[in-house]
């Protein structure tokens, strides 16, 4: 429900599992706990995250987690890289994803071509759908043809709001190179 913005719903379901809090295991109860702290402040919520990442090394969803709030909510994008460095690992399940995030705050740090191997290394590892990032590496540098080359790869996520950023090249690179027209009409 937290994915899906539905706080009430995932708060009701949280009050739930805190019901049956003894029923939990030393770690399942750290994720609950840090899964809770993500509907606080963000800053607190990292630290939930790296204290449960502390405790167990191999709780990869961890850094991640950490680090996806230090880049969508917190713009601190050296800390996430520091973050993800753990969760760069072959055994990590979700290893594309944490590729991904590296891309974006290489991105976002200006660092070019270390953002397109990061978004190389996620699409070799499977990753697939969005990847508006990507494409920005490119169009950042004026390279549109190649940015479009990345979109025109992409597939539709099923979530609405990501589905719905996957349009926004067509305005702001129409925009960026000028087509006042074509952008307005995206």
């Amino acid at each position: 429900y937290l994915r899906a913005s539905d706080n009430a719903k995932a708060r009701e379901n949280f009050e739930t599992a805190k019901k049956y809090r003894s029923r939990l295991s030393t770690r399942e109860a750290m994720q609950l706990d840090a899964n809770l702290a993500m509907l606080g402040p963000p800053g607190l919520a990292v630290e939930q995250w790296l204290t449960f990442a502390r405790s167990y090394p191999d709780a990869y969803v961890a850094y991640l987690r950490a680090a996806q709030i230090e880049i969508y909510y917190l713009q601190r994008y050296e800390k996430a890289l520091q973050t993800l460095q753990p969760a760069i690992n072959a055994q990590n399940p979700a290893m594309a994803t944490v590729m991904y995030n590296v891309g974006m705050s290489r991105l976002a740090l200006g660092q070019y071509e270390e953002a397109k191997s990061a978004f190389a290394k996620y699409e070799s590892l499977g990753g697939r759908g969005f990847n508006r990032d990507y494409a920005d590496v490119f169009a950042a540098q004026r390279r549109f043809a190649e940015a479009m080359r990345v979109l025109n790869k992409q597939e539709r996520t099923g979530a609405s709001g990501q589905d719905l950023d996957m349009r926004l090249p067509d305005i702001t690179y129409a925009l960026d190179q000028g087509g006042w027209a074509r952008g307005m009409q995206a």
